[in-house]
């Protein structure tokens, strides 16, 4: 598999040396595209815009920073084996589970390793990497360089035998056997594989685990793959400048929807896809008329997403517009338009709507899930609901569609600053560098104490 020869160049130069030289960084990522690619781009670039030097190793080049990429290219038996891969994963696994293959691997050749050892990263950030590199391919990065790793979780797949969202199953806390997300599953099934090969590779890499939620953090802390390593929460980053509170009748009338009366803004990608919890998103929004006094006007909806498989929300009594796929100025911007976003996941390690929509000034309505404990305060930033409870998320709406003015404008102020204080760009970056130098100090495990393996999360 080659490599850009202009990529090696820009990844073998040495940095000038300072008073304070920046840290390298060498980060592990598929695609700068979907929520997990946006996200590891999002510190990549944050990174560099502290002066540190930040490159990557990954399977697509961005249509910008390319100087910054060490890109796989020209294999094009991997290309479609990864490709048959994925579409025999319909066959064999349960969508619900995000199932992967997670021992499929383009694997790094002597010069993609040469030139990151030339680099010489002060540490590894591995991001998501599924069905493009595995465990073995970070080891051998490791060996290359000499360099610890830090595991940026975006999700469970990491710890699991190929799951993204295990449910309620546990069984990445002993040996991922009897997989459920699979439909023939045995005691030595592909999870089963998959869960030991990573096991026996993470025993032998020094590494970190970084989560973006609690839950996560406890999960990880659980698996027996990444139990035994130091972990730390640090949120998602935003710059607060991309999502911010704007002019709400401004932002309506850019919108074409009316000014006066309630807003409430929630996105759909697949109608049935059911751990986003869509369905009870409409179960919610059945009950609500219930919940709200008696004549009170319902909300106006703002849809983002695909309709496909949506129902007829006029017949429920609902004034509302679908808006497709938004990119993030008009993300932004419909955020700010709303009085209230609306999340109906069941079962996630986010969503990053969440970090958004309270950047954004908007309170927020979810279910206790992902990020949203993190993040949520109850009647001061939105409203948590009991997961799974389509009544219980009904209430919370109407508890916040009927804040009165003062209690609107005090939430706005106060999910800004939530936002930015535990989900603000530049935090994130300064506990990536402050990690970063204290995994290269050389005390305890990576620099950090064995301690913290298993103590309460820090930030």
């Amino acid at each position: 598999m080659g490599i850009s020869g202009a990529a090696i160049g820009s990844m073998a130069s040495e940095s000038g040396q300072t008073a304070d030289p920046p840290i390298r960084f060498l980060h592990l990522l598929t695609t700068r595209r979907g929520g997990a690619g946006r996200a590891a781009w999002r510190l990549h670039e944050g990174l560099t815009a502290a002066g540190h030097d930040s490159r990557a190793i990954m399977l697509e080049v961005p249509e910008r920073g390319s100087e910054a990429v060490l890109a796989l290219a020209g294999d094009r038996s991997f290309r479609i084996r990864r490709l048959m891969v994925k579409a025999l994963l319909k066959l064999e696994a349960r969508s619900d589970y995000g199932f992967s293959r997670e021992l499929l691997s383009a694997g790094l050749p002597k010069e993609v390793l040469d030139a990151a050892a030339a680099f010489s990263p002060d540490v590894i950030v591995v991001h998501a990497i599924t069905h493009f590199l595995g465990p073995q391919d970070v080891l051998a990065l490791q060996q290359a360089t000499g360099a610890p790793v830090i595991w940026h979780l975006m999700d469970m797949a990491v710890f699991t035998g190929g799951c993204h969202y295990a449910w309620d199953c546990r069984k990445y806390e002993t040996a991922c056997r009897e997989c459920p997300a699979l439909r023939l599953p045995g005691k030595t099934d592909l999870a089963a594989r998959a869960w030991e090969a990573k096991k026996q590779a993470m025993a032998a890499i020094k590494g970190h685990v970084v989560a973006g939620a609690s839950r996560l953090a406890m999960q990880a802390r659980a698996s027996a793959v990444l139990g035994h390593l130091p972990i730390d929460k640090i949120m998602l980053g935003l710059v607060p400048s991309e999502f911010g509170p704007k002019d709400i009748r401004e932002e309506r009338r850019h919108l074409d929807i009316p000014e006066d009366g309630r807003v409430v803004f929630f996105g759909v990608q697949n109608f049935d896809e059911r751990r986003k919890g869509a369905r009870h998103l409409l179960d919610a929004l059945r009950q609500l008329p219930a919940k709200m006094p008696a004549g009170s006007e319902l909300p106006f909806l703002l849809i983002a997403g695909k309709p496909a498989g949506m129902p007829n929300f006029d017949s429920l009594g609902y004034r509302h517009r679908y808006l497709g796929f938004l990119n993030a100025p008009a993300l932004a911007k419909v955020y700010a338009a709303a009085d209230v976003f609306i999340c109906p996941s069941i079962e996630d390690s986010g969503p990053m709507m969440v970090n958004e929509a309270l950047m954004s000034g908007t309170p927020v309505v979810a279910f206790r899930m992902g990020v949203v404990p993190d993040l949520v305060e109850p009647g001061i930033t939105g409203e948590i609901a009991e997961l799974g409870d389509a009544s219980s998320l009904a209430e919370g709406l109407s508890r916040v569609l009927l804040w009165d003015d003062a209690a609107r404008a005090q939430s706005r102020r106060r999910c800004r600053e939530v936002a930015i204080a535990k989900s603000g760009a530049s935090l994130q970056v300064a506990r990536f560098v402050a990690l970063a130098k204290s995994l290269n100090s050389g005390g305890g495990n990576c620099g950090m104490t064995a301690s913290r393996t298993r103590s309460g999360d820090k930030g």
